[in-house]
């Protein structure tokens, strides 16, 4: 179903899209560029710890490669176009040199959306997501046995079902049935909620008086509610509650840098299998992530479906803690004088990461910023001291945790 990702684990990824954050390998003579330098061995070989080390060479910064597979990627000539190619789709130009694989990135030529996909599809007839795949997946049995309520988990971007296990556990203990929703990370959130909409349509097709509850991590609670507000707006009849937990709905303000992450876990590794990059999508989801996007826009602007009960947490736990953010951008701002980055480089990166409110302890859970987490209008509004992963661990080892998921059975606890 996901693409099989052999050159990062989740964990160095989230290490190599900080660094990128960062900017601090801006070339000298123009503050759109980053440029990229990875070693290659003398038999044409690039090792994959070589290239986050180089990452993190240039940053400052040493990534974790315990967890990452120490693996040899090389190229033929083929394949060497196939990267230029692969490369420009996501805004980057890349030169083989003896020694070495240039890549620089022009942050002012990022592509339009969906327009990667055109591009692979025209060039090697690549089909779009096969949406078979994907849909409602472990039903506890046939829907027409259910006598509790089904409890639907849509995980969030870049994840996959397996990060909402222990909460399925957790729901069964508690007398619900519980199923999950997969759904492509990197497609149009919309079309994810079409099929949302679709495999709802089942449910109440073979169980008419079956109650379900949606619950959603993070971009799960965007494709959610475009399933309830848009696609399947005043047809959906047996949802009575909709639980989002750390969802952005006003976007994410670092999300526009996907496409180097996309390139870095999709793009390379799976270099000499093109047409398996796309499986999930072309970064679209991302696109629409981006604050003010046309996807944000709409669905902010939508009709809610009076039946249906929202309930919105809040992650207020981020990496820095509070009044030690705008010290961290003087420290940043200060290191790439040093380096001998103009001021207008400095303050390009600053303003960036200015943006980043979800990374300071109070402001947001380290991924979303609380104030894109809340939706107007929902008043079962709560804030928990947790980071955004924690948000979904239904562990029980704190009382932060504890609270939390007292505070989701009490929401959906039937109106009857």
């Amino acid at each position: 179903m996901k693409t099989p990702r052999s050159l990062v684990s989740r964990g160095n990824c989230a290490a190599v899209f900080c660094l990128l954050i960062l900017g601090n390998s801006l070339s000298a003579d123009d503050v759109s560029k980053v440029t990229l330098r990875v070693p290659v061995s003398q038999d044409g070989g690039i090792n994959s710890h070589k290239l986050l080390a180089a990452l993190g060479t240039m940053s400052g910064v040493s990534p974790d490669l315990r967890g990452a597979p120490n693996e040899t990627i090389r190229f033929n000539a083929r394949q060497k176009k196939l990267v230029t190619f692969a490369m420009q789709l996501v805004g980057m130009d890349v030169k083989f040199e003896p020694t070495e694989l240039v890549i620089v990135f022009d942050r002012t030529k990022l592509p339009a959306k969906d327009s990667a996909t055109r591009l692979i599809q025209s060039t090697f007839g690549v089909d779009e997501v096969d949406w078979s795949h994907y849909g409602l997946m472990d039903i506890p049995g046939k829907l027409a046995d259910i006598d509790s309520a089904l409890v639907v988990l849509v995980h969030g971007f870049e994840a996959t079902s397996s990060t909402m296990q222990s909460m399925a556990e957790m729901m069964n203990r508690r007398g619900y049935q519980a199923c999950f929703f997969e759904y492509p990370n990197d497609a149009p959130i919309e079309k994810s909620g079409e099929l949302l909409v679709r495999e709802l349509k089942q449910i109440q097709k073979q169980n008419a008086d079956l109650r379900v509850v949606l619950v959603a991590h993070s971009m799960g609670g965007l494709v959610c509610r475009h399933a309830m507000e848009v696609a399947g707006r005043d047809e959906i009849r047996n949802v009575t509650d909709l639980v989002m937990l750390g969802t952005p709905h006003q976007g994410a303000d670092l999300v526009h840098l996907y496409p180097m992450l996309f390139l870095v876990t999709d793009v390379i590794p799976n270099i000499s299998q093109l047409k398996r990059v796309g499986l999930d999508g072309y970064s679209q989801a991302a696109r629409d992530l981006e604050p003010g996007s046309t996807f944000l826009t709409q669905l902010n602007a939508s009709r809610r479906d009076k039946r249906v009960r929202y309930h919105v947490a809040v992650g207020t736990v981020a990496p820095f803690p509070r009044g030690k953010f705008q010290p961290m951008l003087e420290k940043v701002d200060n290191w790439m004088a040093g380096r001998g980055n103009s001021p207008s480089q400095r303050q390009s990166v600053i303003a960036t990461l200015e943006k980043a409110a979800a990374l300071e302890d109070g402001a947001g859970d380290g991924v979303v910023a609380a104030s894109s987490a809340r939706l107007g209008g929902v008043e079962n509004t709560r804030e928990f001291r947790l980071n955004h992963n924690q948000l979904i661990s239904a562990e029980m080892s704190s009382a932060e945790q504890r609270q939390i998921l007292q505070w989701l059975f009490e929401s959906i606890r039937s109106k009857d």
